[in-house]
């Protein structure tokens, strides 16, 4: 399995300004929207900001354990992707704000 590259783990650490992207709080971890199982490593995708957020806790604990606990409520708010789903087409539900992540490590707001 690869590493998130140090570069691109600076831009998603910068983007969330340490906190969970999820709830606010202080982010521990780092998750995958596309599970590495469904394409792991080697899809290159993995690893792009769009694919990835920070959250608080592990993969038992935290938002990133609440995650990994309720696939089918993350997939509706868009912290899971399903097979075939580009990070960059799906919304995420980020601190009560509906958004878009880009390739580039930034927010699109939502219109809606």
């Amino acid at each position: 399995m690869s590493r998130i590259p140090p570069a691109v783990l600076a831009l998603i650490r910068e983007r969330s300004g340490g906190l969970c992207e999820v709830c606010g709080r202080r982010a521990e971890s780092t998750h995958h929207r596309k599970p590495r199982g469904m394409g792991g490593s080697k899809d290159p995708a993995a690893h792009s900001p769009a694919n990835l957020l920070r959250v608080c806790g592990d993969g038992t604990r935290g938002c990133h354990g609440m995650i990994e606990a309720d696939r089918t409520g993350s997939y509706g708010h868009g912290w899971l992707l399903r097979r075939g789903e580009p990070p960059t087409c799906v919304p995420v539900l980020l601190r009560n704000r509906w958004t878009l992540l880009t390739e580039d490590g930034q927010y699109t707001e939502v219109p809606w």
